[in-house]
Formats: C-alpha cells, sequence, structure tokens
C-alpha cells in the first residue's frame, strides 16, 4: 500500500516515516543509518497539514536538501522528491511524498508491518492481534480484549516485539480520506432457509455493498442475540465460548473470521468499520444497533 517513506536511489530500501520521524545512527532513531558521518541522532522530520518539514538536531556534519546544506539546527519544508542528506551531500534518501499511515516495527528484525484499510493485524490474516486508530489514538485488541495503547508502549506477539506508529490526525480524523461512517449505515441480513447469509450495507436508501461469504454467519449470530437481549433489556453481549461453541469453530477460525469481516466493510469506505464487532470481559456482541433481519422464502 501506499504509505510515507524514504527511499535508498541505489539500494531500494525504503524507510516508513510516522507523523515525527527521527533520522540518525542511534538506536532511538525509527530511520537508523550506517552512514560514518551521520550524528546519533541527526534530524528530525515531521508531518503538518503544510506537508514534511526537517529540522537539524544540531549534528555534527549538517544536514542537506537538494544539495544544500541547512543552518544547524534549521529546519525548511520539503517538497515530494527531495533528497535529504545527513553528514554530506554524497549519500542521500528521496523522500517520497504520501500522507503518513499507521504501521508497526518488529524492534528486533526492523520487520515492517503496514496497516491495510486503517486496520494493523499483528497476526496476519490470522487476525486475533489487531490494532487501529479513533479519535482518541490507538485501539489495541488482543486475547478477547480492547485496550489503549501509548506511543511508547511495545506488543508483544508470539516472540515478537511490535512498536506501533499512528497516523497524523486532524481535527480528530485521520487525515487519509474516509467515506461513510459506519455508525450511520444499515446493515441488513437476508437469511434463506438454509442459514446462508447475505449482508447489504445500506447508506441513506442506497445500496453501498452486500458480501455472501461465509464468515459472515459470525455477524448473523451476534445480530440474533443483540436483537434478542435488547428485546428483554439486554445489550447484547456473548460469552466468547459460547459463540465458538455455536458456530462450531476454533479460537483461530473466528480471528481470521472477524479480520476478513472488518477487512470487507473497511474496503467499502466505512469509517470505524473495525468496530462492527465489539470485544471486552471475555465476551463479543454486534458493534452497531442500525441493522434489520429478513428471512428468505424458500425457492
Amino acid at each position: 500500500m501506499e504509505v510515507a517513506h524514504l527511499l535508498h536511489p541505489e539500494t531500494r530500501e525504503r524507510f516508513p516515516l510516522s507523523p515525527s520521524t527521527l533520522v540518525g545512527r542511534g538506536p532511538q532513531c525509527q530511520v537508523q543509518l550506517t552512514w560514518p558521518n551521520a550524528s546519533g541522532p541527526h534530524a528530525i522530520l515531521q508531518w503538518s497539514e503544510a506537508g514534511w518539514a526537517i529540522r537539524d538536531l544540531d549534528s555534527k556534519n549538517g544536514t542537506f536538501v537538494d544539495g544544500v546544506c541547512l543552518p544547524r539546527a534549521g529546519a525548511r519544508l520539503l517538497s515530494a522528491g527531495a533528497r535529504l542528506g545527513f553528514g554530506g551531500p554524497e549519500q542521500s534518501l528521496i523522500l517520497e511524498d504520501v500522507v503518513p499511515a499507521l504501521y508497526a516495527v518488529e524492534v528486533r528484525s526492523r520487520r515492517v508491518c503496514f496497516a491495510e484499510r486503517g486496520l494493523l493485524s499483528l497476526a496476519g490474516e490470522a487476525g486475533g492481534v489487531a490494532v487501529w486508530q479513533d479519535a482518541d489514538g490507538l485501539v489495541l485488541e488482543s486475547q478477547g480484549e480492547t485496550s489503549r495503547l501509548s506511543p511508547d508502549d511495545v506488543v508483544e506477539v508470539s516472540g515478537e516485539r511490535w512498536r506501533v506508529y499512528p497516523a497524523p490526525m486532524t481535527g480528530g480524523t485521520q487525515t487519509t480520506p474516509s467515506g461513510a461512517l459506519f455508525s450511520e449505515v444499515t446493515l441488513r441480513f437476508l437469511v434463506n432457509p438454509a442459514e446462508e447469509v447475505r449482508l447489504e450495507v445500506i447508506d441513506r436508501g442506497h445500496l453501498l455493498g452486500a458480501f455472501e461469504q461465509e464468515h459472515y454467519y459470525v455477524l448473523l449470530l451476534l445480530a440474533r442475540e443483540r436483537r434478542r437481549a435488547e428485546s428483554a433489556g439486554g445489550e447484547g453481549w456473548v460469552e466468547h465460548k459460547a459463540l465458538l461453541k455455536q458456530l462450531k469453530m476454533a479460537q483461530g477460525a473466528l480471528d481470521t473470521a472477524i479480520y476478513r469481516i472488518r477487512q470487507g466493510l473497511l474496503g467499502l469506505g466505512l469509517d470505524g468499520a473495525e468496530k462492527v464487532v465489539e470485544v471486552g470481559r471475555g465476551q463479543k456482541r454486534l458493534g452497531t444497533r442500525r441493522f434489520s433481519l429478513e428471512t428468505l422464502e424458500q425457492g
């Protein structure tokens, strides 16, 4: 996917950029250089509504933009394709100028994992450990619970340690484009006598998209339980173990199904669709009250 990065013109190596990215030789730097003339913390790249800017951190040998050395501790706005030298103009990295995206870096291997449609899965399509971003910051879903991530937190997954870097927020929302709000669309479940489900997403009376894959049956069960519970004054939460038993699924299969459901809805441009399945206290529920259940006649 498209993500802001610095490109090494010879090796074609890409260094992803968070909204505030430290560059230099030191271990604290997100972009770690081996160049002998680079300082420990050498410079910082920062994103704002005006675009990317670079600031020299009083480096020993200077920071260069298109061959011109910045004043010591000086800053400058950058254009797409700018060549940035750290310690001299001879070696440089090229700014690939797009909006920074949500991503994570494995601490030891430096492997990078990017969010897809705003959802970062640290276990791949297996799901189970996911990160997304809302107006209040980063949300981590792991082991059937959700919690908040701070910029200094490290997430451990199967022996790997991941540090997550958020996308920039402007006015309480991510700067990346979004479509309709998930909280404002209606989910229409059409179920035939064989219990096959078609999910239609309705936005202000118009069909936004439809899904018929088997894993959407998970949402149908959650919708039925929420409807039953709310008619009795409940909140629609389903115990995790009870859901697995109803679905006759293993834990890994359920995690994968939920990941694919979220990806499908996010693919419609639905802002906030990662919350279609809410989790907490060992329970799950459908993340909206805006839905209908309709039974189709045989034939």
